[in-house]
């Protein structure tokens, strides 16, 4: 399989691998990630939340493919409360893509709006059986200029089998599942003089 299990329910590379994950952004700008860790297989779904720091429309997404399933899953939704450490089901799914091949983009056209807070879940695999990407959990990353903290989330079921539901943050864990997702942005970054 090109990969060797730590007894964990995490997968992680051989020395020898290619650990290149393939990237979004063909319609935009390419969400900054935390670098690849290691793949989590297991029955649950993981991902990242954050809070929108300006307008913009999400393009595409990608969920890495590091262990070669060769199919993605991918849930978006939009929070009506920003989410906690218990899980609830505050939120509105704006688009859901399951059993999609992994070796593409999967082109979407999400508006998200200044203070959206949205959560992304994504994993590779089929049936119970997910794959996730994982990487630095509490990223600072940015969006249009603006800086932004990736905070894992977390669904106790495969999104492959299951919609997004009883979803909660998890700020202790030190990992984040890792979804790409390339934006177009309809506000500009501020510029100083």
């Amino acid at each position: 399989t090109g990969v060797a299990a730590d007894g964990q329910g995490s997968i992680r590379p051989p020395t020898n691998a290619n650990n290149r994950s393939r990237r979004v952004g063909s319609c935009g700008v390419q969400l900054p990630l935390p670098a690849f860790a290691s793949t989590y297989q297991s029955g649950f779904t993981r991902g990242f939340w954050f809070t929108a720091p300006a307008d913009f429309t999400i393009c595409s997404l990608q969920v890495p493919d590091e262990s070669g399933h060769g199919l993605q899953n991918v849930e978006v939704v939009r929070f009506n409360t920003e989410p906690t450490t218990l899980e609830f089901n505050d939120f509105t799914s704006l688009h859901r893509s399951i059993g999609v091949s992994s070796a593409s983009e999967i082109t979407v056209s999400i508006a998200v709006n200044t203070g959206d807070k949205i959560g992304i879940l994504g994993a590779c695999g089929s049936g119970a059986t997910m794959r996730t990407s994982y990487g630095a959990n509490n990223f600072a990353s940015t969006i249009s200029g603006f800086a932004i903290t990736l905070i894992r989330l977390m669904m106790q079921d495969s999104i492959a089998t299951a919609n997004a539901s009883y979803i909660k943050e998890e700020d202790f864990n030190p990992s984040i599942g890792r979804v790409d997702f390339g934006y177009s942005v309809t506000t500009a970054a501020p510029t100083f003089a």
